[in-house]
């Protein structure tokens, strides 16, 4: 008879896990819940029912729907934007400028929709999502990700520094085009320190502090 019990209590047990897993599953895919700031200085509050990293979207990064709780639908452009603040998760987007040379402009950049990352005094990671094909074997695929950007200090521009690993990965070629002639030396300093430090360099994707820690270092020996 104890046996009998002590079985059915561990029925019962695993039973109760299977059942919250199952709840706090459900709750990780209800929407996110988002507080817009506007720079006229006015709030939405509410989920997206169009997300501006939507695919097909010829306006990645740029605009977005949200419904606020009364059931209304606005659609928000990144000119409109100050701050996105995910409720839900605690990511905090804003808008800025990233460099996107065009054959005959060089130094075309667009305003799109970015994530805020780690900083300190002298900098910040910023991060835009990214749609782009790549080859599996024979064939080609769509796939998106986020590409880590570096601002440094206050630019209104963010200079990219880290793409997935299928599109590009590690490359500083944008940064020293368009730093050559503010901050050659500190470009430079990464550079080296990346080339030389690989299993630094293979983990900047899921540690991309770890850019900012070098240019930290680079201004200390300055």
């Amino acid at each position: 008879m104890k046996k009998t019990f002590l079985i059915l209590m561990a029925i019962l047990l695993v039973g109760g896990s299977y059942a919250k897993k199952k709840n706090e599953n459900k709750e990780k895919t209800l929407p996110d819940t988002y507080l817009v700031k506007l720079k006229d200085g006015s709030t939405l509050e509410g989920t997206l029912s169009k997300d501006w990293v939507r695919w097909p979207s010829k306006t990645i990064n740029e605009d977005f729907n949200i419904v606020d709780n009364s059931g209304k639908e606005y659609t928000i452009t990144v000119n409109e934007i100050d701050t996105i603040f995910d409720i839900t998760s605690g990511d905090v987007f804003i808008a800025a400028y990233v460099p996107s040379p065009k054959i005959g402009n060089l130094k075309n950049t667009n305003k799109w929709i970015v994530k805020l990352g780690p900083k300190t005094s002298n900098g910040e990671i910023i991060s835009y999502f990214s749609r782009y094909q790549y080859n599996v074997g024979q064939y080609s695929r769509w796939g998106g990700d986020y590409v880590h950007c570096m601002r440094f200090d206050n630019d209104s521009i963010v200079y990219p520094f880290r793409y997935p690993d299928n599109n590009g990965g590690f490359n500083l070629s944008i940064m020293k085009k368009w730093l050559k002639n503010m901050r050659p030396d500190a470009v430079e300093y990464i550079n080296s320190y990346f080339k030389k430090n690989k299993e630094q360099r293979k983990q900047l994707y899921e540690k991309p502090e770890l850019f900012i820690e070098v240019y930290e270092e680079y201004l200390k020996q300055k």
